[in-house]
């Protein structure tokens, strides 16, 4: 689905720093299968410096998301600060032009939706291990607690009676 939310018109750019601020909530993901948060509470601030043949641009993404923590399970809002960059080249022709850090865009176009940027460098600014102390947080201590208890259970089940055949292969590969 197509809204205008995330679309910048080209022609109506000045030359120099042109700033936009985009909303990041449920609507940017909501075309997604797996929702990646329930709320989020974000903007990306969009500085767009237009130059005669390129625009250059940076993604500043500022709020925070409610997620879960993966070592104590509790709930908690993650604050975000990230910024990122991306270079747009306008082109004369057809020519498709393959790079991973540069954009290449006709010089007739006079608009273009940078929601799939904006939703890339969102989840991007996201850490891949999600902890309580990423918001200055403490853990949840009885949660921890019980996972250490419930592990010491284990143990006891770890080193059954020894199985004679297992023991003949630990041999084996002790004596290589």
């Amino acid at each position: 689905m197509k809204t205008k939310t995330y679309i910048v018109e080209f022609n109506k750019l000045r030359f120099g720093k042109n700033e936009f601020t985009f909303p990041i909530g449920t609507d940017l993901y909501e075309e997604v299968a797996d929702k990646p948060f329930e709320s989020a509470n974000v903007q990306c601030e969009v500085t767009l410096d237009k130059k005669e043949s390129m625009y250059e641009m940076q993604f500043k993404i500022t709020g925070s998301v409610f997620t879960t923590c993966d070592t104590c399970l509790d709930d908690f809002d993650l604050p975000l600060d990230k910024t990122y960059y991306l270079l747009i080249k306008l082109i004369d022709g057809p020519e498709n032009l393959n790079d991973d850090e540069i954009i290449y865009l006709p010089k007739g176009l006079h608009e273009f939706d940078f929601k799939q940027f904006i939703y890339d460098y969102f989840l991007l600014a996201i850490p891949t291990k999600i902890s309580c102390e990423d918001a200055d947080k403490e853990h949840n201590q009885a949660f921890i607690d019980k996972i250490k208890t419930d592990e010491g259970d284990d143990e006891e089940d770890k080193n059954p009676e020894s199985d004679p055949r297992w023991d003949a292969l630990k041999n084996f590969y002790n004596k290589n």
